[in-house]
Parts: C-alpha cells; sequence; structure tokens
C-alpha cells in the first residue's frame, strides 16, 4: 500500500448528498515503516440523526451529543486528505460530501480517488450484489461493525488490497474462482471437458483446472466471465472424444500448405480454399499455429486403439481408429478390450477431425497426469469388423455413414489433400 493513499468511510444522516451531514468520519493512512495511521471520530451534526439512520448505523443522538462539530476537526482531516488519493466504497459520495462540508468554511477540497465498488464491477461482473458486506464475505475479509466508519474502511483497504492483488496476481498466490461457477465447480470430476463462452470452446485434459484457467480472478479472464450464464461445461471420459465430438461438421477456415516457390518446402498457415492442395485443416488460426510447433511423429501406426483411463457415468470410452480415416467408439464397463468388438458403428472422419486426432494424440504424448492410452490396434481386427459393418450397410443402405457427406464439400476437398498421417511421419 502507497503512502499517498487514504482509506475513508463517512456516516451521514441522509444518503441524499444535499440533506447529509456527516456524523463519523475514519481515515486510514499508511506510515514509512508500514504501519496503518488510524482517525476516527464521531461528529455533532446540526439537526437531529433520523430514526432510521440509527438503525442502520447504531449511531444515536445521545452519542454525537458532546463530539466536536465539523469545523472543529476539518481542519485535521483536510491534512490528512491533502496530497492523498482516496480510495472508498461509493467514493463520489463520501468524497462530494466531503467537499459540500469543506465548502461552507471556504475550503476548496480536491484530491483523486478511486472507487472499489467501481474495481469490483468491473473486475467481478455478474456478482448478485457489490455491498461491502457481500464482498467481504465473498472474499472471506473480517468486518466487524457494518456501517461504521472505522470497520468499514478497514474493509475497504482490505478489499482494495485483494483486488489488486487478485487481478495482478503474484507468483505463488491462491487462485479465487469466479463466484458463478462454484457450484460447476463442484459437479465436475476433473475429467476431459470442452467449455463454451463468448462464441468460442475451449478443450482442456481436466475440468477443474481448465475452469480455473479461463474462470479465476485475474485481470487476462475477465473477458472470459463477463457472460457467466451462458457457459457451457460438459465433460468426457477421452480427451480425443473431447476434441472429435467439439470438431464434428466444423467448417475449416484455416490450413496448413507446403509453399510451392520454397527450396526447403516451409509449411505456412493460410485461409481454407477447396481448390488449393493443403496438408491439414483448422477451425481456428492460434491451432494452426500450435500445430506447426509439433515437431515429433505423433503415431507410426495408422491403427490405433484408444481407451480413456477414467470413467464417465460408469463407463470406459474405447476409440477405435483405422487408416486414420474411420473411427468407431465403444462405451463399456469394462476397462480393457483385448479384442476388437465385431459390431462397431465405424464413421468417417472429416479433415478437421483428422488433425484434431493428431492434436489430442501429441497433447496425450505431453501429459504428465494421462487421460488416455493410446496402443497399435491390430489391422486384421480392426479390418474384420470393418468389413461386416459394410456388409451390414449394404444389406441396410439407410444406415450406412461411413460414406456420408459433411455438411461443406467433401467431394471438391478430396481432390486437394493429403493424408495427414502421410505428412506427419
Amino acid at each position: 500500500m502507497k503512502e499517498n493513499f487514504a482509506f475513508i468511510d463517512i456516516e451521514t444522516t441522509s444518503l441524499d448528498r444535499d440533506e447529509a451531514h456527516i456524523i463519523e468520519v475514519a481515515i486510514l493512512l499508511s506510515k514509512d515503516n508500514g504501519e496503518i495511521d488510524e482517525f476516527q471520530t464521531l461528529i455533532k451534526p446540526p439537526s437531529p440523526i433520523p430514526p432510521h439512520i440509527f438503525e442502520l448505523t447504531g449511531i444515536s443522538n445521545k452519542m454525537c451529543k458532546n463530539k466536536p462539530e465539523f469545523y472543529e476537526v476539518s481542519q485535521r482531516i483536510y491534512d490528512m486528505l491533502a496530497g492523498k488519493r482516496i480510495i472508498a466504497h461509493n467514493v463520489n459520495y463520501d468524497y462530494e460530501i466531503l467537499q459540500k462540508h469543506f465548502a461552507k468554511l471556504g475550503i476548496n477540497f480536491k484530491c483523486e480517488k478511486a472507487c472499489t465498488l467501481a474495481l469490483s464491477k468491473n473486475f467481478i461482473p455478474g456478482l448478485k450484489s457489490y455491498r461491502l458486506k457481500s464482498l467481504c464475505e465473498f472474499f472471506s475479509l473480517k468486518m466487524t461493525e457494518h456501517h461504521r466508519a472505522l470497520s468499514d474502511a478497514r474493509a475497504t483497504k482490505d478489499l482494495y488490497q485483494i483486488l489488486k492483488t487478485t487481478y495482478y496476481p503474484r507468483k505463488g498466490k491462491e487462485t479465487i474462482l469466479h463466484p458463478y461457477f462454484k457450484d460447476i465447480e463442484k459437479n465436475i470430476s476433473s475429467l476431459p471437458c470442452a467449455i463454451k463462452y463468448n462464441n468460442r470452446t475451449s478443450i482442456f485434459d481436466n475440468s477443474k483446472n481448465g475452469l480455473y484457467e479461463l474462470f479465476e480472478l485475474t485481470s487476462k479472464n475477465t473477458e472470459n466471465y463477463s457472460s457467466p450464464e451462458s457457459v457451457i461445461l460438459k465433460e468426457y471420459a477421452s480427451y480425443v472424444e473431447a476434441r472429435l465430438k467439439t470438431y464434428k461438421n466444423k467448417k475449416p477456415k484455416w490450413v496448413i500448405y507446403q509453399s510451392k516457390n520454397s527450396k526447403e518446402n516451409k509449411l505456412l498457415i493460410g485461409k481454407f480454399n477447396p481448390k488449393k492442395r493443403a496438408l491439414f485443416f483448422f477451425n481456428k488460426k492460434d491451432e494452426a499455429k500450435y500445430f506447426l510447433g509439433i515437431k515429433d511423429i505423433i503415431f507410426k501406426s495408422k491403427n490405433i486403439k484408444i481407451s480413456s483411463l477414467k470413467k464417465l457415468d460408469g463407463k470406459y470410452t474405447h476409440i477405435y481408429v483405422k487408416d486414420f480415416k474411420y473411427i468407431a467408439i465403444v462405451k463399456t464397463k469394462s476397462k480393457t478390450l483385448k479384442e476388437v468388438p465385431i459390431r462397431l458403428y465405424w464413421q468417417s472422419l472429416n479433415v478437421i477431425e483428422r488433425t484434431q486426432l493428431h492434436i489430442a494424440l501429441f497433447k496425450i504424448k505431453k501429459q504428465i497426469i494421462k487421460t488416455d492410452l493410446v496402443l497399435e490396434a491390430s489391422i486384421k481386427e480392426l479390418d474384420r469388423s470393418f468389413l461386416s459393418n459394410r456388409k451390414s450397410d449394404q444389406a441396410h443402405p439407410n444406415k450406412n455413414d461411413i460414406n456420408r457427406k459433411c455438411h461443406f464439400n467433401r467431394k471438391s476437398l478430396s481432390n486437394y489433400t493429403d493424408s495427414p498421417v502421410t505428412q506427419a511421419q
């Protein structure tokens, strides 16, 4: 806390600035040694204290009867505040009341000011109440007597300090989640998830970590929780499934292609053009940038089995990938499946889903706490299941999903794309 800050609170006879008279003042100043210099006094008003103000503050006419009038302490108050930046909860009210009282004595009172009420509203949108007491309860700050000047000034100082350190966090500081998401946090299980917010979707391998990354109270997240009621969080047993389901039927907007003019065969990012040959397809540009940073071979085999290591609704998720073009998803109570089930529902992957499968496998490889187990699958068993599915589809044409068309023109893409697996290897 800097020395030029003065935390103040005043209690008055009315909420109307034109009719209000000060009945109590408290000021907190910091000393050079870091200690706090506190000043507090009751003030005798020129008119009786109304009953509703007594009920609110507990300050009675009897308590103020032998106290000084404002002019008797005005010089001390002025000297304490001169050159300071005053900080109060709803500071404009306190500031204007002080200006009015000093003006009656012929003193032109001016100083800089800051408001913890305004800071709280800007910093933590979506709260039901921004009263000083409510904010103190949220941050677990001590408040002995609400609507008493000294107690409120101390609470304002503590609130300002916690807003400052939370909004601009220091290393090792405990994170604070936006209160709107407290109930959501109680009902999630640290599984992989997709979180939709502000017309964006982010995917995390741990739902609780994702919730804090997007919605903890820091300056970088203010925009994220500007509309907390529109946030949707969906958990999955498998991180791979979370990525594939999120990007299912998404239109490609960005691509990675190989420059023909470069001697080094440099990979470049560009906007999607169905007439231009591309290697990888993305819905968001930042994912294309991330993908360019992947140097490792992601997975050598085109035929793999991915099994979740945690359950959702009592079931594990097993994903079979054939030729990096088709997938089948099985949900079962068994953590391991020794053989590929014959009856599988195979679906073709669109170009974005193939890219997302690459990203998912790379991120799983880098995970400290694994969400999925990735193994090479038996080609013979995959072919047997795949052919069985094809025969079934021929018998029931309406059920054929393998050759389904995406909502964007898959046919126009087929002539201009290379297999992502081939390029990755």
